[in-house]
């Protein structure tokens, strides 16, 4: 028999560069799942073409991954799959934190981590009819019953040990050589932060050993030579022994001579052993979540777990052993005022920052902020999703605002006059680095040519 066709789609905006930029690693762990349970399957991974690959690959199964402001997009994907007389299997965060919004052209909801879940339905999957079996006995999903109403079953254990999972199948990606190749050495976050998704999303925190993030580094490397690695974990510190034997891997390997890093971290696990260790491996950037300059406000969003003084510490301490600083932040908190977000942007403009985002607090589902949303009738179940994309919206009377102390249009114009600087700062950034490390120079380049003629490519 031929194998069967299973079409994995990330519903994405394409047109903003901000849901392109990452690749699409959780349906390649998917694939690489089902690839090594030694599944009869033929599979294919799409982001952009989705329409075109319904109609020329065929497949059987469609899984589709969305976030909750893509949800009506991947609604309308699971519509055309359907049409084209394919079964849908939705998963990602929004079904996750939203298990009722399972619309009528989806016929299962993946809820939380996808691999295992999704290796059963496959296995239970009718080839003829086009259906899945016997599913009330699949944990971590949401479907109908046979009288229309929508069962949901209970949430399956995390998987563990992580390195169990193989790694992903970058293979049915398309990354660019000599350019940026993201990499998940763990998945969740030890910290619960009030507007995150994430650590909601998977649960307790887990972490690959380092004998598998090694291996898998090795692998990227010599597949595609990148000129940066970015470990696109929630933190990267944590544990502390263990980062510390990753650092010692990949000085040990001299990958740090040939490849440069940027990792994610937090303000208060910064010491001068922890940013020596970085610039060991020759960490270029590390980037924090400092959310506010405004102690209040940072407690709101943070849990008090990290102060002003820390984020102001962290940066200093990361400067001194020459590793960029980027850092997000976040404002229209509900009861901050101007003269918090004024602190803000006094940490922007004075910290040293080498790159910097703000956004506006949205409310995304399965969040504290979602619960506030919802008792103060901000978001409900029936609302346009597309309204929670404030980073790509330009119209403020577009934007969920949670603020009772600012309008949209006040942060709006907020948003435009401190985003004014980004380009000044990043300038600034790079000729710093060049007069203190000349020989990135020719390393910066061989990236900017890789990535565009990725993007090149992708738009041919």
């Amino acid at each position: 028999m031929d194998r069967l066709r299973i079409l994995l789609v990330n519903a994405l905006h394409c047109n903003e560069y901000i849901q392109t930029v990452f690749p699409g690693l959780g349906m390649a762990y998917l694939a690489s799942y089902l690839e090594a349970k030694g599944m009869a399957v033929e599979l294919r991974i799409e982001d952009r073409q989705v329409r075109e690959a319904l109609a020329e690959f065929k497949p059987e199964i469609v899984a589709i991954s969305a976030v909750t402001p893509n949800f009506p997009l991947a609604t309308e994907y699971a519509r055309a799959a359907k049409e084209a007389g394919a079964a849908v299997v939705i998963g990602g965060a929004h079904i996750t934190a939203l298990p009722q919004q399972l619309q009528p052209e989806m016929d299962v909801g993946v809820v939380g981590e996808g691999e295992a879940t999704f290796h059963e339905l496959v296995q239970r999957f009718d080839r003829r009819r086009r259906r899945f079996l016997e599913l009330a006995s699949v944990a971590g999903i949401v479907f109908r019953g046979a009288d229309g109403t929508l069962v949901t079953t209970p949430r399956r254990p995390p998987i563990a040990p992580l390195d169990t999972i193989p790694r992903p199948a970058r293979h049915l990606l398309s990354l660019p050589r000599h350019g940026v190749i993201h990499v998940m050495s763990s998945r969740g976050c030890p910290y619960r932060c009030r507007f995150c998704v994430s650590s909601r999303f998977w649960g307790r925190t887990r972490y690959y050993s380092p004998d598998y993030v090694l291996a898998e580094l090795a692998e990227v490397v010599e597949r595609y030579q990148p000129t940066k690695i970015f470990f696109y974990d929630d933190l990267f510190l944590v544990p502390a022994r263990r980062f510390h034997a990753i650092v010692e891997r990949i000085v040990a390997l001299g990958l740090h001579k040939k490849i440069e890093f940027n990792v994610n971290c937090r303000a208060n696990l910064i010491t001068d052993e922890v940013a020596a260790a970085l610039r060991r491996m020759n960490t270029v950037t590390a980037n924090f979540g400092f959310e506010s300059g405004s102690p209040a406000t940072l407690r709101y969003l943070k849990g008090g777990n990290v102060s002003v003084e820390d984020n102001w510490r962290a940066v200093r301490i990361m400067q001194r052993h020459g590793i960029n600083v980027s850092g997000t932040f976040v404002i229209g908190c509900p009861e901050e005022t101007r003269e918090d977000i004024d602190m803000t942007f006094r940490f922007i403009r004075e910290s040293g920052l080498s790159f910097f985002e703000v956004y506006p607090l949205t409310p995304y589902p399965g969040t504290p902020i979602w619960d506030y949303a919802l008792e103060q009738g901000l978001v409900s179940d029936s609302m346009d999703w597309s309204l929670l994309d404030q980073e790509g919206a330009e119209d403020p009377n577009a934007w969920i605002v949670v603020s009772q102390t600012l309008s949209a249009e006040e942060l709006f114009a907020l948003l435009r006059e401190i985003r004014s600087l980004k380009g000044k700062k990043r300038l600034a950034t790079w000729l710093r680095n060049a007069v203190r490390e000349p020989g990135r120079i020719p390393r910066y380049f061989r990236r900017c040519l890789g990535m565009a003629r990725h993007r090149w490519q992708q738009k041919g």
